[in-house]
């Protein structure tokens, strides 16, 4: 009897389990039934064995004429988008999966958007059927071509509004064109307090509009997805004096105390875009000049050397209780539709320029002090023209030593030397050879090598200074870079280091020329 009731017990309990499995499945078959997504089972060739209802709500194909057809047959009404067709019927042939967007039309002929999931599903290792998913997506597909549409109808407005912009620039051009013939001729005439004033007005105002319509033409057809650059030589100091010019007869118009101290070095040529880095220059300091009055302006342009390089640095400095800082950061807001047009003007060009100042590995700052006044910080790389240092005057006197045990290393310093201007130049094969020739003759400078025969650099180095000439003007020229090297030539007295490989650049850096016209650009520390 135990056992009978054990053995109808077990039958309860398997009964209740196969009851729970059917009514999930139940459920699960009406929620699959009910889904608002097209849900098709199909064989492992793609023929439809079942829909939910929602298929046919979507498609307009009942179950009937539905079982037995080719899923991809219920995509192709008017051969509507035919490629995403034919990459279902490839993941079907190749038992895949896929996911894919076809436009497709109902049995009543309305066009509408499905998205599209296959996937296969597979017994002992071979395909057995596909379970498809098919998902109206009509309502965000318009969507994507309204928003499509916006784009294209705001893309053209940009471009009509960009092309009204080069007309009025080209327009701008004669009557500034017909100012500058004016100013010329009160130039060539005398002029009397009064119309000396005005011509001053003219002028700046001249100026303002040629540097403007400079700017923004450069910037205009800058590309910055194919940012090219227009290199050639030019005298960035040139540039800055003219800006300077406009800036101080600005400052005296609206009433600005303006410090603008150009500390650029003399007679240095840069290769480069002189007319974008004039641009980037322009657009900052009008940013400053032309939109304040009445308070202090401290402007800075300074250049260093790191080897071939100059580092271009531009400061400026406003105490203005930081409204130059909220222009820049587009802070501009009383609800005026037009201020909110300029402010978005503002905004662009000065992302367009900090793009630019990107692209020439450049670097901007602008923000505040401790007191609240707005500071902006710009530095830019520029290659220095080399060859604008031939015209460097060089004395005939002076006289050059290279102790250089390596042919090929004497024949290049040679070369270098000559084309900076020096024509009287020694070759010392060995330190002691550079000691004998520094007692017979007075170098303005001595080149010195550091692993040489018969005596290193640095013991030549220090014979000369303690037995010859303890100001003798002694340059380590080597390639030995290492801590132990540097101290030893700076305990033999030596205190100029170049590292090879030795360009112009540096030998102009360390040789500080007597003549005032030789001035190089101070070294970076």
């Amino acid at each position: 009897m135990v056992l009978l009731a054990l053995s109808k017990s077990k039958q309860v309990s398997k009964y209740e389990e196969e009851l729970k499995v059917s009514n999930f499945q139940s459920q699960l078959v009406e929620i699959i039934e009910h889904n608002n997504d097209a849900i098709v089972i199909t064989d492992r060739h793609g023929s439809i064995t079942w829909i939910n209802k929602a298929f046919t709500d979507i498609n307009g194909i009942s179950f009937d004429k539905s079982v037995g057809e080719k899923l991809i047959n219920t995509l192709q009404r008017k051969l509507a988008d035919s490629d995403s067709v034919e990459r279902i019927n490839k993941a079907i042939t190749n038992a895949e999966s896929i996911e894919v967007d076809v436009l497709n039309y109902h049995k009543d002929g309305c066009a509408y958007w499905l998205e599209i999931s296959l996937l296969p599903i597979f017994q002992s290792g071979e395909i057995d059927r596909f379970i498809v998913v098919e998902k109206d997506i009509t309502s965000r597909k318009l969507l994507e071509l309204r928003l499509t549409k916006s784009a294209e109808v705001a893309r053209e407005e940009t471009d009509n509004k960009s092309h009204f912009l080069t007309l009025l620039i080209d327009e701008l051009k004669a009557p500034l064109q017909r100012l500058n013939n004016v100013s010329a001729k009160l130039t060539e005439k005398g002029k009397d307090k009064e119309t000396n004033e005005i011509f001053s007005e003219i002028k700046v105002c001249s100026n303002y509009i040629d540097n403007t319509i400079l700017s923004i033409e450069t910037l205009e057809n800058i590309d910055l997805n194919n940012f090219k650059v227009y290199n050639s030589s030019f005298s960035l100091s040139n540039i800055v004096e003219d800006l300077r010019k406009v800036c101080v007869q600005s400052a005296k118009e609206k009433n600005l105390n303006l410090d603008f101290t150009n500390k650029l070095s003399n007679n240095t040529i840069y290769f480069g875009d002189g007319l974008l880095i004039k641009s980037i220059f322009s657009f900052y300091i009008s940013s400053v000049i032309n939109k304040l009055s009445n308070c202090e302006v401290r402007i800075s342009v300074s250049d260093t050397l790191k080897n071939e390089t100059g580092i271009i640095n531009l400061s400026v400095h406003v105490l203005d209780e930081g409204e130059i800082y909220h222009i820049l950061h587009d802070r501009v807001s009383d609800g005026n539709l037009d201020v909110s047009n300029l402010s978005m003007g503002r905004s662009f060009v000065y992302q367009r320029v900090n793009d630019v100042i990107n692209k020439l590995d450049g670097h901007l700052v602008h923000d505040l002090d401790s007191s609240g006044s707005s500071r902006i910080s710009l530095c830019v790389p520029l290659e220095l023209d080399i060859s604008s240092f031939n015209s460097y005057p060089v004395e005939a006197s002076q006289r050059i030593l290279v102790a250089e045990d390596n042919r090929v290393n004497s024949i290049v310093l040679t070369k270098m030397l000559r084309s900076i201007g020096f024509s009287e130049i020694d070759i010392a094969k060995n330190g002691a050879e550079a000691v004998e020739m520094a007692r017979e003759k007075r170098y303005y400078a001595i080149l010195m090598d550091n692993h040489m025969p018969v005596m290193n650099g640095i013991e030549a180095s220090r014979v000369i200074k303690d037995t010859v000439d303890k100001e003798s003007n002694i340059i380590a020229c080597t390639a030995d870079s290492s801590k132990v090297a540097v101290e030893q030539f700076r305990s033999s007295g030596v205190e100029k280091i170049i590292f090879k490989p030795i360009n112009k650049a540096k030998i102009l850096e360390h040789l500080q020329h007597t003549d005032s016209s030789f001035r190089v650009i101070k070294k970076i520390s």
